[in-house]
């Protein structure tokens, strides 16, 4: 994302256009990202470097300055539900381990994408999930 962005002109645009012809790599439910996620778990054999390698990608993407999606109410939508409960789930488990807490990381690097570069799309579904009650609990409890 970043070579596209020294590639592109200074207000972004370029680079949007650009990241528009690889939707189909992060398309919310059909995206090749989430069908290998979906159907590979991290736990699996083999299959942890690269899951752990696509949410970087995931991250990356959703951090990116102009980054076209984190606007788009379908992305905002499934990415902020799909890694904040992934990322809770994670949080919540007694037995986490090292590469386990790798993954809970990158679950949250993609939700401050979206939080970072807020949108009222992203606010609104923040909002809904109560994810800023969760982390405020969190917080005081430790």
């Amino acid at each position: 994302a970043h070579y596209i962005a020294r590639a592109g002109t200074p207000d972004g645009a370029r680079a949007q256009d650009v990241l528009q012809w690889y939707d189909w790599l992060v398309l919310p439910n059909v995206g090749l990202v989430h069908q290998f996620v979906q159907h590979h778990p991290a736990d699996e054999e083999n299959s942890f470097e690269l899951h752990a390698k696509l949410l970087q990608f995931l991250a990356e993407l959703f951090n990116f300055t102009h980054c076209p999606f984190r606007a788009d109410q379908l992305f905002v939508d499934f990415y902020i539900n799909a890694h904040y409960l992934q990322f809770v789930k994670l949080y919540n488990n007694p037995d986490i381990d090292a590469r386990q807490h790798m993954l809970l990381r990158m679950h949250l690097r993609i939700l401050l994408g979206f939080a970072m570069h807020q949108s009222k799309a992203s606010r609104l579904k923040f909002y809904q999930l109560q994810v800023m009650d969760f982390l405020v609990r969190e917080v005081n409890a430790e």
